[in-house]
């Protein structure tokens, strides 16, 4: 099979390390022949760059022709219309000259400049959503629910309209499309659409013995340590992660919090330090991905909190997975996608439904007695390589492929 990925997320960032690059190598392994087109950061692009070196090597090693656009961001929405102009041309050009049979799109902008190359060239369209973008644009405050809004969310009607395979990352999500007739819920025949959560490099992220070295630095020695990692600002739920970690600490002894985070971290700093929290909270953000696995090893306890919205239906945390292949059992925050059923039922982590103090006690109780499960980190693990490895997720996303690829009726 042979595939044009188009992503205008960054492969040398930290999502394209952890959520691109592993499914890529995947399915080369799968006999699928790819071709990947991202749009990188000028930094990212450095010549001295390790990450770039070792991303080249890593995609010749399993034949993957790599053709990388410079990313724009500013001015704000001309800049990116000047990339999916530029994207329109390139997929076009990639398709045709490798005569692809599926066009895979991660996401809206990506999905829309591959729009063309589906229509022209009668190739398959495979639109990975990664989410409900329009709204988690609205909802984290970068748009505001204008003109630009009412734009969009028309164009996201013509990308479901005209994807002939859809992939979610949770069932709630894929609920969303299938009963939304915005989204074609009353197209006949329905297109497939596949569940798969995101995914974790569960080589990578294992249990390992704790760092000692790195406990004695951050002076985490005989403390319980609650880990967030992720971004501050937009969708992300900071300042209750913080209140959480202020009632937990009086249910666990000598708890902790770790915070790995990139963003404005002096309002962070700041919103730490009005709880009285500075002495129990360490902050960094000077921990790359290839390291996180090392800083997990002194966790024991990992934390995923978000704002409620509409477009937490269809999101699942990459973090969630990276905590659970390690062994962590997961706090996170109700109504995101399918995560708190699928912690609580497999009793490797507590949801909690509401920001509330009453709420926050709760589920601190309920996690205290999880974290005397001598079998808890075995349980996690096994949740996360059974349906959270990377070699699952590239199964059903070769599943997929074939199943486009041998329809009998192509894109219309």
């Amino acid at each position: 099979m042979r595939t044009l990925y188009v992503s205008y997320d960054g492969l040398l960032e930290p999502i394209g390390q952890s959520q691109i690059l592993p499914y890529l190598e995947g399915l080369a392994r799968q006999d699928v022949r790819l071709c990947l087109l991202s749009f990188e950061k000028a930094a990212d692009l450095a010549r001295s760059s390790p990450v770039l070196s070792d991303t080249r090597r890593r995609l010749e090693a399993v034949a993957i022709r790599w053709v990388a656009l410079r990313y724009h961001k500013r001015p704000p929405v001309v800049s990116t219309l000047y990339d999916l102009v530029r994207g329109v041309c390139r997929v076009l050009a990639m398709a045709h000259r490798h005569r692809s049979q599926v066009l895979h799109t991660r996401s809206y902008v990506s999905a829309a400049m591959s729009l063309p190359a589906r229509w022209g060239l009668r190739v398959p369209l495979l639109f990975d959503i990664r989410g409900f973008w329009v709204d988690e644009r609205v909802e984290g405050g970068i748009w505001r629910r204008g003109l630009l809004y009412r734009l969009a969310k028309r164009v996201e009607v013509v990308l479901f309209r005209n994807a002939d395979a859809i992939v979610s990352l949770t069932h709630a999500g894929e609920r969303a499309i299938r009963e939304c007739a915005e989204f074609g819920a009353r197209r006949v025949p329905p297109v497939p659409i596949a569940v798969v959560p995101t995914c974790v490099d569960t080589e990578r992220f294992a249990p390992r013995p704790r760092d000692l070295a790195l406990t004695a630095r951050l002076g985490l020695e005989g403390r319980t340590v609650f880990t967030y990692v992720g971004s501050v600002g937009t969708w992300y739920a900071m300042d209750e992660v913080l209140d959480f970690f202020g009632v937990a600490r009086e249910q666990i002894g000598s708890a902790a919090l770790l915070l790995i985070v990139r963003g404005q971290l002096h309002q962070l700093r700041a919103a730490v330090a009005r709880r009285g929290l500075d002495d129990i909270a360490t902050i960094t953000a000077d921990v790359s991905h290839q390291e996180l696995p090392i800083w997990l090893s002194v966790s024991h306890v990992g934390l995923a909190f978000y704002r409620p919205g509409t477009s937490n239906v269809a999101r699942f945390p990459t973090k969630i997975g990276e905590y659970l292949a390690s062994g962590l059992p997961v706090v996170v925050s109700g109504r995101v996608g399918d995560c708190d059923a699928f912690v609580e039922q497999a009793r490797v982590g507590v949801s909690v439904r509401e920001f509330t103090t009453a709420e926050y006690e709760g589920a601190a109780r309920r996690l205290r007695e999880l974290l005397l499960d001598d079998g808890l980190a075995d349980r996690a693990r096994r949740l996360a390589v059974t349906e959270l490895s990377v070699t699952e997720g590239v199964r059903r996303y070769s599943a997929l492929y074939r199943q486009l690829v041998q329809s009998d009726t192509g894109p219309t």
